[in-house]
């Protein structure tokens, strides 16, 4: 039996073919889930990683200092310097870097399964990755969930290998809640593994450590945007909490457990369940030979279930699940190693076997979601701006509320989702304080003509895009709207003809 004691003085093991192989397999299944435009907010992190690369600093718009907007503040910077130092486009760095550090990940998940559970533990290991499309979907659309499921693995392998070294307990654990303020209960579990290792001599260096570096960020944004926290998240907890409107109605209050543990409707449940499964049938194992670890995953997982049950999220994106998802499937091998008996392990291992193969199997439907949506909605969305950004004046201002036209447009951008830009001002107020030359609106399930779409006074629409509505993925269009003294300014290339 593998002992806390003999985990926290172990070496770790070098790197050997059988983990090249393992990560060579994972980057294989990644590569199909890549998609042509990025998954909704990722455009968000693309527009700041562009100016940071550009020499503009963590703008929104080149010429304000505002509030940063990003969500997962490290991920911009990161983007930009690979954009830098490569010399290539925003969204090429992106997924560079996506390879590059699930790449990463996957060794060190191999390492620590063979460790922890040897040869058969790797293998189910390998299927519960590959069953776990929303982590590579979402990788490959742009989205930070790259670095946040490095940071967690990298906690992992400090539970299991360093937990006596202080520095790297805090370091991990504030990267962990620098990262993404809903990592947070995944930073205490990895002090608190810290503290139930027999070493926990270290546990208050450990604390005192993590509580610098996160005063010392925090300074470093407070001093430079006036603002604490993202403006992101302050709008969002004030959205799920009804203080501000967003239009989508409110969420039921166990949406993220059910996510997490099952699905969010969608047909994911088919690979999603087993997983469950083998992470609940591996609970009594991690209790008795990998305490620590048990402490880091449940207080986690209870972590971030209880925050969102409280305020669950502003609308069902599951990327929001993506941590936990994870996280779970990591930890989920466990069971399969756990009998003594020659014949309870088989059986074991063949359960998980078979329960791993038709949660990979099953996954095939999330990765075609993922295309889907990728050249259809996320199309619509991109080619907007693009069309923008070809069409009309540099000078030209712009109001959406989505990623990729704010990105694409590369225009001055007035958001108004309430994300990127204080004041939590609505479409309205903008249009109206600012008078923009362009609006990009997306209509989902309106059931309005994308030909002739109702839009706001003053504008009229120029450009319908509606690939997601002709391939009958969806009731959704994207309509970019022009100002009506400015509309003879736009090149009439591909303009909406007058009615």
């Amino acid at each position: 039996m593998v002992t806390t004691d003999s985990l926290s003085q172990s070496k770790p093991l070098g790197i050997r073919y059988d983990v090249l192989l393992f990560s060579v397999v994972c980057l294989i299944a990644l590569i199909r889930y890549y998609q042509p435009f990025p998954v909704d907010d990722a455009g968000f992190y693309f527009r700041y990683a562009d100016h940071i690369a550009n020499g503009f600093g963590y703008r929104w718009n080149i010429d304000e200092i505002a509030p940063i907007g990003a969500s997962a503040t490290l991920w911009p910077p990161l983007i930009s310097l690979f954009q830098w130092l490569l010399g290539i486009p925003t969204q090429q760095a992106a997924l560079l870097l996506a390879v590059m550090l699930l790449g990463g990940t996957y060794l060190l998940a191999f390492n620590v399964a063979s460790r922890l559970w040897g040869l058969a533990g790797s293998c189910i290991l390998l299927l519960c990755l590959l069953a776990s499309p929303l982590v590579s979907g979402y990788a490959m659309g742009g989205m930070e969930t790259p670095l946040t499921v490095l940071l967690l693995m990298c906690a992992i392998g400090v539970v299991v290998y360093r937990l006596e070294n202080q520095l790297l307990v805090a370091a991990v654990a504030a990267a962990l809640i620098l990262h993404k303020l809903d990592l947070a209960p995944w930073a205490v579990g990895l002090l608190v593994a810290a503290k139930a290792n027999p070493f926990s001599r270290t546990w208050r260096r450990a604390l005192a450590l993590f509580a610098a570096m996160i005063i010392i960020y925090v300074l470093l944004i407070w001093l430079s945007t006036g603002h604490v926290l993202p403006v992101s998240i302050t709008t969002k907890m004030l959205m799920s909490a009804g203080l501000v409107e967003n239009g989508i109605p409110p969420l039921p209050h166990t949406w993220f457990l059910k996510t997490v543990l099952l699905s969010n409707g969608y047909p994911q449940v088919l690979h999603r369940l087993p997983i469950t499964l083998m992470f609940l049938l591996s609970l009594p194992v991690l209790f008795r030979e990998h305490r620590p670890l048990l402490y880091f995953l449940l207080i986690g997982l209870l972590g971030q279930s209880v925050a969102y049950t409280i305020l669950p999220p502003t609308e069902a994106f599951s990327w929001y699940a993506a941590p936990a998802v994870f996280v779970i499937s990591i930890a989920a091998p466990a069971f399969c190693t756990s009998f003594r008996a020659t014949a309870w392990k088989l059986a074991s291992f063949s359960l998980a076997l078979f329960l791993g193969v038709a949660a990979v199997s099953s996954s095939q439907i999330t990765r075609i979601w993922f295309e889907d949506n990728s050249r259809g909605i996320e199309a619509d969305r991109s080619l907007a701006g693009l069309w923008v950004a070809e069409h009309t004046p540099d000078a030209f201002r712009v109001t959406t509320a989505w990623g990729n036209p704010a990105f694409f447009s590369r225009r001055r951008v007035y958001d108004f989702s309430g994300l990127n830009m204080p004041g939590n001002h609505g479409f309205e107020y903008i249009k109206d304080t600012y008078k923009p030359e362009i609006v990009i609106l997306c209509y989902w399930q309106t059931g309005q003509d994308p030909e002739d779409p109702i839009g706001p006074a003053g504008y009229t629409a120029v450009k319908t895009f509606a690939s997601a509505l002709e391939s009958k993925q969806d009731d959704f269009f994207t309509v970019v709207f022009a100002r009506d003294d400015v509309t003879d300014k736009i090149s009439a290339a591909n303009r909406l003809p007058a009615s």
